[in-house]
């Protein structure tokens, strides 16, 4: 199998001078750079950074997006991981030019259960070598970061909003296990927020409802989230799923 690897984002000489591209180049250099070392916090401009209007990347961005998600389904071997989930955040043509050097490409507008599934993937790959064995303190902050910046997507952006319960679950599960970070419990936040909508919990069932129960009981202080789990707990009632 061929491994795996994200082609740079480069211009071409041989095309015009500008494109939609270079634009979008020079609107970012003339902002303040936003430093991925910056405190972790809610930001209308990662916000901004983050999101982006589809034509103005074209063909390139819809093959990163293709091969990272191909990637992330299982074309790629274990051992390639955490390394490579890590470069797929930093080498992609929006990283390269939003002037945050970051961003998943592998996501998109409008496709909340589908960025939900590729989100708990990416999560997935970034763990996987901490199951075998402990990996390097810096590169162990590398992968803290890129949890985080999966978070944002939750925090900053609505293009995980609106989606069933249940698409929410594995990826709640796995922040959970970042509790510590404060982006990450904003972001079980906004799930809990999304689980509280009429009619969310439908056909949810009970264990992917004791998930959810187990995921958001590690931000206690967030009453979104104390709220949600008891509405979890009552749709468990009412179904018939635990003892009155």
């Amino acid at each position: 199998m061929e491994r795996y690897q994200i082609a740079a984002a480069a211009p071409s000489r041989k095309r015009p001078a500008r494109d939609a591209i270079e634009a979008l180049d020079e609107r970012h250099h003339s902002r303040m750079r936003i430093e991925p070392s910056e405190p972790q916090r809610r930001s209308r401009n990662l916000g901004r950074v983050l999101t982006y209007p589809e034509h103005e990347f074209g063909r390139q961005l819809r093959n990163q997006r293709y091969a990272q998600q191909q990637v992330l389904s299982g074309n790629a071997k274990d051992a390639d991981f955490p390394e490579l989930a890590i470069r797929m955040a930093r080498e992609n043509v929006l990283a390269q030019r939003n002037g945050y050097g970051q961003a998943l490409v592998f996501l998109r507008p409008d496709y909340a259960g589908d960025n939900l599934h590729f989100l708990d993937l990416y999560l997935q790959k970034l763990q996987v070598r901490n199951k075998v064995r402990n990996i390097p303190p810096a590169r162990a902050n590398d992968v803290r970061e890129a949890v985080e910046l999966a978070a944002h997507y939750l925090v900053d952006t609505d293009w995980c909003r609106g989606a069933p319960a249940a698409s929410y679950v594995h990826f709640a599960n796995k922040l959970s296990k970042h509790a510590d970070s404060e982006i990450c419990r904003l972001a079980l936040r906004s799930i809990a927020t999304e689980l509280q909508r009429p009619g969310a919990l439908h056909r949810l069932n009970g264990r992917q409802a004791a998930m959810l129960c187990n995921a958001l009981s590690k931000a206690p202080e967030r009453p979104a989230c104390c709220d949600a789990v008891s509405g979890l707990v009552r749709h468990l009632r009412l179904r018939g799923l635990i003892p009155g």
